[in-house]
């Protein structure tokens, strides 16, 4: 191959990486429930074409934002009476937002709601001493017409509802040029059934249920008649028309949280397994209230492994498939059964004291194919929960105890060094026998139905005790993290390939 022939191909390729990366980073974030969604803005996808294409959709900083297309079902479009701007990568987690300025309104027509509402905003106010409407949906019933808003009412979030009275629901005070995931639930026809969270966290909740009130149109950053408009930046505002559940709260309040990088209180879905004994569960058993792991979460599984009413330990703790629920409370499909030989063993002073971390740590299935010991954990129906999962394996031996130990799931090996007991602080076992003590493994990334557990102590001086498992709902790869890699890549290639010129 000549010289000209053997570079010619390295331009194409870089077209059609670069060709890769264009058309894989327009993939825009997917909310997980569209049933009853009535308005979804999306600052990151102005024209609501479900793809995100940052530059060349936005245009400059400053551009005014005449339209803004809404992705729900409904199809409508926000039009600007007084135009806000774009504002590129000013956003939370690089995103665009839009920017208003107190005075600027944009108009939905055709926008029609009444009954039980939800209201998402993901919003950064410069100031919080006004009343700013960030969403205003009004109507032609009841007194002064109805409405449903979401504002800030000097520097607290409030969620209302009109209809005749102001009935409305304030967080604890926000600040400014800080990014917010508000959420605002009302049913229609209960008592005590507005409800105000702030980033995941419950704010308030309202006794008092408003019938009647029916919205047509519906003004987003402003007052449909006088000026109280948001001073601010929103990076999305979604509208259902109603009440959603809790596990369908989360699921949006998650992807939110995931799509403008928030820190917020709703979590990705999991399962969390525990083993206990029923004969004392003082320091084994977390309630359901109680949360625990490295991703805290609540409704921890707790099987029991006892097969007998000894007092003892049991010489053989297995069981068959246990029926398992997500951190929700859901049904999942999912069972967990042991066929772990010798045994459980558990510390009955709590390794210090009952917290639910504690709680976690104190109790496991011990096993050590090192020492003859056969069976393992298998947990099975994992395709009904997730197509991807992290999996944290949480490891414990006792207080005194000094063991390595090395945990195999599907054939893929992590180790760890148990040097004590839990000093309440969560440690990753690296594989490194630094003297510092492990509480868990984390295998990221895995697929498939079925998990086969099993644990060996290379020391050969113990069992190891798998005190506990946490199964996490991951994304699958976006694509544009490959573009992303892709382009990296190429990138490199291009900085080598000048440093042999």
């Amino acid at each position: 191959m000549n010289c000209v022939t053997k570079y010619l191909w390295r331009p194409l390729i870089a077209s059609v990486v670069i060709l890769l990366f264009v058309a894989t980073a327009r993939n825009a974030t997917a909310i997980p429930v569209t049933n009853g969604l009535q308005l979804w803005l999306d600052a990151t996808d102005l024209d609501g074409d479900g793809v995100s294409e940052g530059l060349a959709e936005s245009g400059l900083t400053g551009t005014t934002v005449n339209t803004w297309v809404d992705k729900s079902p409904a199809a409508l479009t926000a039009v600007s009476s007084t135009a806000p701007v774009i504002a590129i990568g000013a956003g939370p987690n690089g995103g665009d937002v839009v920017r208003f300025d107190g005075d600027d309104r944009m108009t939905i027509s055709g926008f029609t709601h009444g009954g039980d509402t939800t209201i998402f905003a993901v919003f950064n106010a410069d100031v919080v001493n006004s009343n700013d409407i960030i969403f205003h949906s009004r109507g032609n019933t009841g007194a002064g017409g109805g409405a449903y808003v979401m504002d800030l009412q000097g520097n607290n979030l409030r969620g209302r509802v009109f209809n005749g009275s102001d009935n409305s629901i304030s967080s604890t005070p926000v600040s400014a040029a800080t990014n917010y995931l508000a959420t605002y639930l009302h049913d229609n026809n209960a008592t005590g059934g507005g409800r105000l969270v702030l980033d995941g966290v419950l704010m308030s909740t309202t006794n008092t249920n408003d019938t009647g009130v029916t919205t047509s149109t519906a003004i987003v950053g402003n007052h449909p008649t006088s000026s109280v408009g948001f001073d601010g930046d929103l990076s999305a505002l979604l509208v259902y028309d109603r009440l959603l559940s809790p596990v369908d709260e989360n699921a949006v309040g998650y992807a939110l949280e995931q799509q403008f990088g928030l820190d917020t209180n709703y979590d990705p879905k999991s399962i969390g397994i525990n083993f206990y004994r029923s004969i004392d569960p003082t320091f084994t058993q977390i309630a359901a209230n109680e949360n625990a792991g490295v991703l805290r979460a609540d409704r921890w599984n707790n099987i029991d492994v006892d097969d007998d009413s000894s007092t003892t330990a049991d010489s053989d703790p297995t069981f068959g498939p246990q029926a398992l629920v997500d951190n929700i409370g859901l049904a999942t499909g999912v069972t967990v059964r042991s066929t772990v030989d010798p045994g459980y063993a558990e510390n009955d002073n709590g390794i210090g004291n009952a917290t639910p971390d504690h709680k976690l740590l104190n109790a496991g299935l011990f096993m050590d194919t090192g020492n003859s010991d056969t069976g393992a954990i298998i947990i099975e129906g994992l395709d009904t929960f997730a197509t991807m999962f992290d999996v944290y394996v949480y490891v414990e031996g006792g207080t005194a105890n000094i063991r390595d130990f090395a945990v195999t799931i599907n054939g893929i090996t992590l180790t760890g060094q148990d040097r004590g007991g839990f000093d309440g602080v969560f440690t990753a076992g690296d594989g490194v026998n630094d003297g510092i003590d492990d509480d868990y493994l984390l295998f990221s990334g895995l697929t498939g139905p079925t998990l086969t557990i099993t644990a060996t102590n290379p020391l050969i001086n113990g069992r190891v005790g798998i005190a506990g498992i946490q199964l996490v709902a991951v994304p699958e790869p976006a694509s544009i993290f490959t573009g992303l890699l892709a382009f990296v890549a190429l990138a490199g290639w291009r900085y080598r390939r000048r440093q042999q010129a």
